[in-house]
């Protein structure tokens, strides 16, 4: 009987405290050009590159260049869509995102050619990192 009443104890404590919507959340997921990851309540999907003057691998540049991607963001009843910077100059350029009680900050785009070789979209990888402010 008193091992039944401590895992009556035990269950009750875990249904309260093991599903609290408000934890901080800190992240960093990869998206592959055009793939959607899911990422606890978030669908995030890596929809275009809009823009990607950035240097080649084994090139001499005068700057860094930039790039700009689009990125599609929904919680099952809201859709967003994003354009996100590596270089923001201006109030309508960001590299980062507030959806919902989420923070989407982009951290990288990677993609493997170098020298002459063309880039194929389907080399990009997306970085964000994901944060959630409980409060």
């Amino acid at each position: 009987m008193k091992n039944l009443l401590n895992f009556s104890i035990i269950l009750f404590l875990i249904t309260i405290f093991g599903c609290d919507d408000n934890v901080e959340i800190d992240k960093r997921i990869a998206i592959k050009y055009k793939d959607t990851e899911q990422f606890s309540a978030l669908s995030i999907h890596f929809d275009e590159v809009i823009e990607d003057s950035r240097c080649r691998e084994g090139w001499f540049c005068i700057w860094q260049g930039r790039y700009r991607v689009s990125l599609i963001i929904s919680d099952g009843e809201k859709q967003e869509s994003y354009i996100v910077t590596n270089l923001p100059k201006s109030p309508v350029d960001t590299n980062t995102v507030n959806f919902e009680d989420y923070t989407i900050e982009l951290i990288s785009l990677n993609s493997s050619p170098g020298g002459d070789k063309q880039f194929d979209l389907e080399d990009y990888i997306l970085e964000l990192r994901i944060t959630r402010d409980p409060n």
